[in-house]
């Protein structure tokens, strides 16, 4: 199975669980080879850590062998980070939303259509703990049945 060569953009607390899940093997399809920050210091001690690049955004863009951009950055720069992204025809996944403004969000789906390019999105650290006991919470009826959320 060819693997899909993936960059973490975004190198704050959360891009640990997605690091070490990736190098571990967890999803053997995919293979970290670099990863950015606005902070420089943050993306060299993660690259540090899992063996991998530090690069700028605009080098990952570049690197014709980066696939896919896992978007860890905050909401504000979703949009930005993503539309650059999918520009230079990267696959991209975003935690959270994929843009602030529903206009700004129309667009990169617009774009994503017209190149090609997956864009996937998901709530805040989904399979985190907290989303995971409240499924699980539900499910086993400890709670009864919800009436909204």
């Amino acid at each position: 199975m060819k693997k899909v060569k993936v960059a973490v953009i975004g190198c704050g607390s959360i891009s640990d669980i997605y690091l070490s899940n990736i190098t571990s093997g967890k999803f053997q399809i995919l293979e970290a080879v670099a990863c950015s920050d606005i902070f420089e210091e943050k993306a060299k001690a993660s690259a540090a850590k899992y063996g991998i690049k530090a690069m700028t955004l605009d080098e990952i863009c570049a690197d014709k062998s980066i696939e896919m951009v896992i978007n860890l950055t905050i909401p504000a720069a979703h949009y930005s980070v993503i539309k650059q992204c999918l520009l230079a025809g990267k696959h991209v996944w975003s935690e959270k939303m994929i843009a602030v403004e529903l206009k700004e969000g129309k667009e990169l789906v617009k774009i994503a259509n017209e190149t090609g390019c997956m864009l996937g999105v998901a709530p805040d650290t989904f399979l985190g703990a907290s989303c995971q006991t409240a499924k699980y919470i539900v499910e086993h009826g400890m709670i009864g049945t919800p009436v909204s959320a």
